[in-house]
């Protein structure tokens, strides 16, 4: 995919751009959120593009839509909560930074396994407010996956009780869902990329790595296809910074397979557990359904034995 940045001196593509743009919006949508005119700019496959030939893309389109300040597919816009998103951003996103930060710091010194972690979901997209949960992608050491996944599990809830006044998602009563593990990749898994589409590439887009730059950075190098998406992607890597935390070979021990073995039985034991908890709510359900579809291969919970509803 071309990268399509206009010039003066030449015709601007109302086609090629509205195509592009009803390919960003519907991986946006998939997300459920819409986005501005100046997001989705820089967020757009194939690079991206003057706003106000973007505008006019869009408007030309007989797919997308505009309300507000915000874009979307047509009929699916949802300007009420998107504007509420956008406003309450500017206040909640440094707590949030602020949190993810102490949070990948403390897990990078008790999990010796963790190679990098990025900021994701709302956070990341620039929509979090009070009443969401910190959304984290997380690359650890091959045959650590779920090691590494109890002990971040374990280790939020620290941070749940510590910031259980301060935002108000819930996951049990009186105690907020404050992190939430994203994905889990193990390194063989992102060195490189299986699945090679768009999706995946905009949620590398979407990510902002807030522990190891170092590592993050070869992952990209190691993922070229992403900027057949996604070119952009390479001028907005590192833009966070990674906490100062002691790396060297000490930290990296080998594997327990009795660990892990341990670590997956009981996080199998708790989805389940979770999941018969939301069969009682039929929309959160279906949304479990959709996000764990999403990340195939690469959830947490899923085996070749396992159906599409999540369960064996």
């Amino acid at each position: 995919m071309s990268s399509g940045n206009l010039s003066s001196s030449s015709a601007p593509d109302f086609n090629e751009l509205g195509r592009r743009a009803l390919g960003t919006l519907a991986l946006a949508d998939s997300r459920g959120y819409n986005l501005t005119l100046e997001n989705l700019s820089a967020l757009l496959l194939g690079g991206p593009a003057e706003p106000a030939v973007l505008r006019e893309s869009i408007l030309r389109h007989e797919a997308l839509e505009f309300a507000g300040q915000f874009a979307g597919l047509r009929g699916r816009l949802r300007t009420d909560k998107c504007a509420r998103r956008t406003k309450a951003n500017g206040k909640w996103l440094p707590v949030a930074m602020s949190i993810a930060r102490r949070f990948a710091a403390d897990y990078a010194r008790i999990c010796p396994h963790v190679r990098c972690v990025m900021l994701a979901g709302s956070a990341a997209s620039g929509g979090f407010c009070d009443d969401d949960d910190i959304d984290l992608n997380i690359v650890v050491a091959d045959g650590t996956k779920y090691t590494s996944y109890m002990t971040a599990v374990l280790l939020s809830l620290k941070y749940s009780l510590r910031h259980r006044k301060l935002l108000k998602g819930r996951y049990f009563p009186g105690l907020p869902k404050v992190i939430c593990i994203n994905v889990v990749w193990e390194e063989g898994q992102v060195r490189p990329f299986a699945r090679k589409d768009e999706q995946v590439a905009f949620e590398l887009l979407n990510s902002h790595v807030i522990f190891n730059n170092d590592f993050h950075s070869a992952m990209l190098a190691g993922n070229a296809w992403v900027a057949d998406f996604f070119p952009q992607i390479y001028s907005r890597n590192g833009q966070n910074g990674p906490p100062e935390i002691p790396d060297g070979p000490a930290r990296h021990p080998g594997p327990s397979p009795i660990l892990e073995s341990i670590s997956k039985r009981m996080l199998f034991t708790l989805h389940g557990i979770v999941w018969t908890l939301r069969g009682k709510r039929p929309d959160l359900r279906e949304r479990m359904v959709q996000v764990e579809s999403v990340k195939r291969p690469y959830g947490i919970f899923d085996e070749p034995c396992r159906g599409a509803d999540g369960r064996a």
